[in-house]
Formats: C-alpha cells, sequence, structure tokens
C-alpha cells in the first residue's frame, strides 16, 4: 500500500480572556459555517490498496487530508496509487465525482449503491455491478478515455442505471471502451454517444430511457454495430438523431419530439419492434425510411 504525505496544521488558541473584536469574529466564523456551500469541504478520497480485494466501508483503505471514507460531496480518485480491486460493499454517500484515471484494478459493485452528484468517468480498469445494485449518476457517465487503455463496464447483473447528462464512449484510439447492460433500464438526460469505432454496448433485453425536458435538444449517435434493445422517450425534449439508429425491439415516444434529420442528415431509423409515437409525441420522419 502505497501511502500519501500529508500535513494537518490546527491553529491552536491560548486560554487568555478574549475581548473587543475576537466574539464578533467567531459569530462571523458560524454564520460562514452556516449558511456557505457544502462543496467548500469537499475532499479528494484516493483509493491505496494494491492487491487483492478491499472494501469501501474500510478508512484505512481511503487518503485524504481529512481522512475516514467518502462522505457526501467527496470526490473520488482511483489514480494508480493503489490498483488492488474495490469492493463497493455498503450504500455510498452521495459523492462529488468518481475518476479512474491510472486505475488498471476492477471496481465491484455487489453489495450497495452508488450514487454521485458529477460525473462517473471510467477511464481505466473495469467494473462490474450484481446483486442488483444501481448507479444513480448526476453527472455524464464517461467511459474511457480516447487513449491506448481498454475499459469495461459490465453491468449485466445489476439493478437500475440513471445518469443526469451524457452517457459518452471514448474509444477513438487503439482502446476499446465496452458497456454490458442485462434486462435493466438505462435513463439519460442528454446526449448518447457510441460511435467511436472501438466502441462496444451490448444492450441485453435492457430499455434505454431518454428523459430530456423542457425545450432542450440532445444528439443520439450510436454506430450500426451497437444498436438498442428498448428505447423509450419520455421527456418533454427533443432526440435529435446524428447516426443510423438501430432497436432491435420496441421503440416508444410519448412526448416530446423525435426527429430524423440532426446534423443535417437522413438519417435511417430501424425498428425490430413496434413503433409507438403516443400522447403529445411528436416523430419528424426527414426522408430516411422508418
Amino acid at each position: 500500500m502505497k501511502v500519501r504525505q500529508g500535513v494537518n496544521k490546527r491553529k491552536r488558541f491560548s486560554n487568555k480572556k478574549r475581548t473587543g473584536i475576537f466574539p464578533v469574529l467567531l459569530l462571523f466564523v458560524g454564520v460562514f459555517l452556516i449558511f456557505s456551500p457544502a462543496d467548500v469541504y469537499a475532499d479528494t478520497h484516493y483509493w491505496q490498496p494494491d492487491t487483492g480485494d478491499s472494501n469501501w466501508d474500510d478508512a484505512a483503505n481511503w487518503w485524504a487530508s481529512g481522512g475516514g471514507i467518502p462522505a457526501t460531496g467527496d470526490d473520488v480518485s482511483f489514480d494508480g496509487n493503489g490498483v488492488g480491486n474495490c469492493v463497493i460493499n455498503v450504500d455510498t454517500a452521495t459523492i462529488g465525482w468518481l475518476d479512474t484515471a491510472g486505475y488498471t484494478g476492477t471496481i465491484k459493485q455487489s453489495g450497495g449503491n452508488l450514487t454521485t452528484s458529477g460525473d462517473l468517468s471510467l477511464k481505466r480498469g473495469n467494473w462490474t455491478t450484481t446483486n442488483s445494485k444501481t448507479i444513480t449518476i448526476g453527472g455524464t457517465l464517461n467511459l474511457g478515455n480516447d487513449d491506448a487503455n481498454s475499459v469495461a463496464m459490465d453491468l449485466s447483473a445489476g439493478g437500475a442505471v440513471s445518469v443526469a447528462y451524457h452517457v459518452v464512449f471514448l474509444a477513438a484510439s487503439s482502446g476499446t471502451s465496452t458497456l454490458t447492460l442485462g434486462s435493466q433500464t438505462l435513463s439519460f438526460g442528454n446526449n448518447w454517444d457510441s460511435t467511436d469505432a472501438n466502441a462496444t454496448f451490448t444492450c441485453g433485453t435492457s430499455t434505454v430511457t431518454s428523459t430530456i425536458g423542457g425545450a432542450n435538444s440532445m444528439a443520439l449517435k450510436s454506430r450500426d454495430g451497437n444498436p438498442f434493445y428498448k428505447y423509450s422517450k419520455t421527456g418533454t425534449g427533443l432526440d435529435w438523431m446524428e447516426s443510423n439508429i438501430i432497436v432491435t425491439n420496441n421503440l416508444s415516444v410519448s412526448a416530446g419530439e423525435f426527429r430524423q434529420d440532426g446534423a443535417a442528415g437522413n438519417w435511417k431509423l430501424t425498428v425490430g419492434g413496434n413503433l409507438a409515437i403516443t400522447g403529445t409525441a411528436t416523430w419528424v420522419k426527414h426522408g430516411a425510411a422508418p
């Protein structure tokens, strides 16, 4: 286990009687602590174990200036100083971001749900989720790093996945980026891009749901080798195809607008099952055959 060196310096006040401005300063500090944003106190926790499987909820497995396991708002870094496997054996706090740049181990989510308020970026290493555990991402899901390293995220035995913003495969170089789903639902709130040559999306029997709302629009891009099984659009915003899209089972659009003419294209939509446009939803076919 590699240990980072850090120094915590804490000032001590004397016991002498304080008068004048000091009570005012204490009052100001107290107000600041109560009303300042929570992320002012966020810490970055670095994974430390070098070998074997080690648990998320063991403070000895993390280095951080404030110590302890990652708490609400704290960021999490798997930077390669510790490459042992991380077992998520408990429900995590709502951490900030999670990044695996430099990591070569496997994050094994087997005993708890993961929640972030920021991005989850699997840039190196692998991830497996089992026992129907869920993933809730408050930012973007980034898979890969457009370099020679390969990453794989196998969620086939996991539960629901919720991504507030983008799902992006970054595998334009020699490395590969793989996402495997089972029968769960994966919802996302902005762009989907799995067009890179070395990106692989194995859909299983999952349902991918677009939740983008309001007057917002998103780009839907996927190469032909990365089809969806079921695709559902429930958000009131605009889903804009910017590549050919294949759905091997059903496609349903119950709100907003679904268009085939994104990026001035004339993209082909292939649906192997039923195509349902319901409620107030609209479908702009452009010139391509459905």
